[in-house]
Order: structure tokens, then C-alpha cells, then sequence
């Protein structure tokens, strides 16, 4: 009874995070008018956030990234930093924050030597990861030159390159 319990809240709240991601070409938009992920579920099952499975939280973080990074018929993949970005900014709103923050670390930390091109078309490496800031890394560009994204905000990471 428990397990089918999960399952079915697992759907739904993946059925919810959909609705909440708004699809316009490759541009993110989250509704503002939307009621946080947390208060849809107390409200629905009459459930404290302590009384939801610590797995449901897991898997409704992993289940939006993989949503958000994966390509679709309507849209092409949403790079890595924007979706980190929708993370540090809506994230806390509609996540449980010990889950997320462990989760979006580990995902930030492995593009570390990876190569990107930024919003510019300059090629760099991500070297160095900004703790108070996961979407705005430091790239070490081709040219030698490094770039701390996070203090030149009118650049940004526009693809990995794998």
C-alpha cells in the first residue's frame, strides 16, 4: 500500500513540475502563479514536508533535471548552467533543499575540465566552480585568459561541449 503510495505521488509530482515548466522554444520560463511543489502536496494529501518520502523529494529533483537537460520534439537541450540557474533561483521554492543542493553540487562539480562555449562564441574550460554561485564558474578561455562568470554577468555559458 505504502509503495503504490509512492509511486503515485512520484507521478504526480512529476504531472506538477510539468505544469510548471512552460515551454517557449529554448528560452526556460517558470510560472510565477504557481503554488510551491510543497504546498500543492500538503495541501492535496494533507502532508507535512517531514511526512513526505525522502525518495519522492530525491526523485522529483533528478526526474525536473533530466526533464529540463533532455532534448525534446518542441525544444532542443537546455544547457546545464541555465537549469542550474533555474535551480538556485526557483529551486528552493519548489525543492526540498537538503536534497537539491547536495544534488546541483555534484552536478556542477562534474563539468570541472570540461570545455564550453560561451554566450560570446569565445571556447573555454570551466576550471573552478563559484560555491555561492554554481551557474557562474570561472573558464579559463583558449586564449589563456580567465573569465570569472559571476563577475562578468553579461556572459554566460551557451553549450558544453562533450
Amino acid at each position: 500500500s505504502n509503495n503504490r503510495f509512492m509511486t503515485f505521488a512520484s507521478a504526480w509530482i512529476k504531472k506538477e513540475l510539468l505544469e510548471c515548466i512552460h515551454k517557449n522554444s529554448s528560452q526556460l520560463k517558470i510560472s510565477t502563479s504557481k503554488i510551491s511543489l510543497a504546498n500543492k502536496i500538503k495541501k492535496k494529501y494533507g502532508l507535512k514536508s517531514n511526512e513526505i518520502d525522502k525518495f519522492v523529494k530525491i526523485i522529483a529533483i533528478v526526474d525536473c533535471y533530466e526533464a529540463m537537460t533532455s532534448p525534446r520534439a518542441y525544444r532542443d537541450i537546455i544547457n546545464p548552467f541555465e537549469v542550474i540557474e533555474f535551480f538556485e533561483t526557483e529551486g528552493y521554492r519548489l525543492f526540498d533543499a537538503e536534497y537539491m543542493i547536495p544534488f546541483i553540487n555534484g552536478i556542477v562539480d562534474s563539468y570541472v575540465n570540461k570545455k564550453v562555449v560561451l554566450s560570446d562564441k569565445s571556447k573555454g574550460t570551466i576550471v573552478l566552480i563559484n560555491k555561492t554561485a554554481l551557474s557562474k564558474p570561472m573558464v579559463k578561455l583558449d586564449n589563456g585568459k580567465f573569465i570569472d562568470l559571476y563577475q562578468e554577468r553579461s556572459l554566460s555559458i551557451a553549450r558544453v561541449l562533450i
